[in-house]
């Protein structure tokens, strides 16, 4: 009311409150049974699902139809429908038909709707959805490993330290927890160690790390195990498996000395070709490298040779250096060979040596029938030939004296593979200016 000789404004104004209602609205209101966000001890006795329910239309509800489900990670495990009647401004609680229980762990959705067909203006109050939780009293869950983590790749000289991330998924505290991690190749286990913890609480989750630091000395695949040593009453998550893998970025390594071997008698006024293995032990491609050859004789550097080659990853190849003679016998020789590149991570593995005699020389034939090598002798589906010489020329021939084939390597090594057919044969190699006989049999099943 305005009105400039109004004495008394006091009671000038006037306030009434209505609302707006549809003529048919059925409300949910809540969720009873079970009860929302509850933690529920596996196997309690089953129950009746149940709701509160409200009429807030302006008319009666008849025969109103509300579904339930029940869902866990597996999808739906329990369904119901119910009719309900509700007078005007009527709430009360409704159960469902079906019992539910409560046998198996997990985490589970409640998803109750109202399918009225009266329901003219559908809204938030037509739809519950609440979860529950079921559980074992004691249940210490192995989550995950947080370190390494599953399919993790890690450089060798890297140290490996377990870390595993455990849960308490019991209704109760839970003390003196101990966890076994070991670490394996295969079958061989490299590493265990063994976890503790005083107490967890319901619900806390905690990492617990290693104090071992534990240092590989192989690349490849790996499998870090872990499980819980005393028992709970759920067996299912006491333990957890991983796998990751080590690797060598880059490494060049000396592999193998091929001539002289360890602990051979070279001869005098001979020539000699010395040769190594070298390996791309790494996934990175190598460009020009140096690989260096040094011969002492009586401690003091005789000889030295360098050469330079490319590998690409995981490649190998045999090095042959400068060809070289000595004038002198000596029981006091060896050969080191070293590799030089540059971004090689692996020092450890870039020298090889062996030792070796020099005797005075002794015939040719002699000399190249004692550095000559036939093998496997029994063969199964390869003969290999080594010399310390280049070979000229290999024969195979049967042992009634017919040439069964012929070969013209011109390496110090090669490999026969075809036309073996599972005979004996005579091997004659060319090499040195001398020929040299063997005798290769055949290996049966």
């Amino acid at each position: 009311l305005t009105f400039d000789g109004d004495q008394y404004p006091r009671n000038d104004t006037l306030t009434s409150y209505f609302k707006v209602v549809e003529e048919y609205d059925l409300k949910l209101n809540r969720l009873i049974v079970p009860t929302p966000t509850s933690y529920i001890l596996i196997n309690s006795a089953n129950l009746f699902p149940s709701i509160e329910v409200s009429n807030n239309g302006k008319k009666p509800i008849d025969s109103a139809k509300v579904d339930i489900q029940i869902e866990d990670k597996k999808g739906v495990m329990y369904s119901d429908s119910i009719i309900i009647s509700l007078a005007i401004d009527e709430q009360k609680v409704v159960s469902f038909n079906k019992l539910l229980n409560f046998d198996t762990i997990g985490n589970y959705t409640v998803h109750v709707t109202n399918k009225w067909s009266h329901e003219q203006s559908p809204s938030a109050n037509d739809t519950l959805i609440d979860e529950y939780f079921v559980r074992h009293n004691t249940d210490v869950a192995i989550d995950s490993h947080a370190t390494p983590l599953n399919n993790a790749v890690f450089e060798l000289t890297q140290p490996v330290n377990p870390k595993v991330s455990i849960r308490n998924n019991g209704l109760l505290p839970t003390g003196n927890i101990e966890i076994e991690v070991q670490v394996l190749k295969g079958n061989i286990v490299k590493v265990t160690d063994t976890l503790q913890i005083a107490n967890l609480d319901f619900l806390q989750a905690i990492n617990l790390q290693s104090p071992v630091f534990w240092q590989a000395d192989s690349v490849g695949d790996y499998t870090l195990n872990s499980r819980l040593i005393f028992s709970d009453e759920n067996s299912k998550n006491d333990s957890f498996s991983s796998a990751f893998t080590l690797i060598k970025t880059a490494d060049i390594k000396a592999d193998r000395i091929v001539l002289p071997t360890n602990n051979a008698e070279l001869f005098t006024k001979q020539k000699y070709a010395p040769q190594v293995w070298i390996k791309n032990d790494g996934l990175t491609d190598f460009d020009l490298f140096s690989v260096v050859a040094e011969i002492y004789v009586e401690d003091t550097l005789f000889y030295t040779n360098t050469k330079a080659i490319e590998l690409d990853e995981s490649d190998s190849a045999k090095v042959e250096f400068d060809s070289l003679s000595f004038d002198n016998p000596s029981t006091n020789a060896s050969m080191m060979v070293y590799v030089v590149a540059q971004g090689d991570n692996y020092g450890y593995n870039d020298t090889i040596a062996n030792s070796f005699i020099i005797t005075k020389s002794a015939n040719v034939k002699d000399i190249t029938e004692r550095l000559l090598k036939v093998y496997p002798n029994p063969y199964k589906n390869r003969i290999s030939v080594e010399s310390a010489y280049p070979i000229e020329k290999i024969r195979l021939y049967s042992l009634q004296g017919k040439l069964v084939a012929e070969y013209y390597p011109n390496s110090t090594s090669f490999n026969i593979t075809q036309g073996l057919n599972g005979n004996n044969f005579l091997l004659e190699m060319e090499s040195n200016n001398s020929v040299v006989r063997r005798i290769v049999l055949f290996q049966g099943d």
